[in-house]
């Protein structure tokens, strides 16, 4: 027999494609100069590449997922923003980085509000490809 568990807490967890998302997410490809992220307790990711390598625009762009835990549904999201903010990747691609931090502090997303439609109109707002704040 084993043993069924009740869920404890919540994950989110964030796919690192190398994709324009201000040009329709368009795959992208080139070399990396740098890959940097640290795990920790509550956050952890997987890299299919490493700093000098190099990610063909014609295979699949997602090349990274971290994944962060918490007590709370906020906690774990909270976890997300900063590990999405504290990633560092430089080279001749463009990712998602920006555009996750952006969902994930949208007002919509804070209330659990958000669905798939919701994102597919989140390209019309003013202002939603800036860079966030690093806090």
């Amino acid at each position: 027999d084993t043993e069924v568990k009740s869920p404890n807490g919540h994950v989110i967890s964030a796919r690192i494609t190398a994709e324009n998302a201000e040009d329709g997410f368009i795959p992208c490809g080139g070399c990396l100069r740098q890959l940097n992220f640290r795990s920790s307790k509550n956050i952890w990711g997987y890299f299919s590449v490493h700093a000098e390598g190099k990610l063909h625009k014609h295979a699949d762009s997602q090349f990274g997922h971290l994944f962060s835990w918490g007590h709370t549904r906020e906690e774990a999201r909270k976890g997300m923003v900063l590990a999405l903010k504290e990633l560092s990747i430089h080279g001749e691609i463009r990712t998602t980085i920006d555009f996750l931090v952006n969902v994930m502090e949208h007002p919509i997303f804070l209330k659990n509000g958000s669905h798939v439609e919701w994102l597919d109109n989140l390209k019309d707002e003013d202002n939603f490809f800036n860079k966030p704040d690093i806090k």
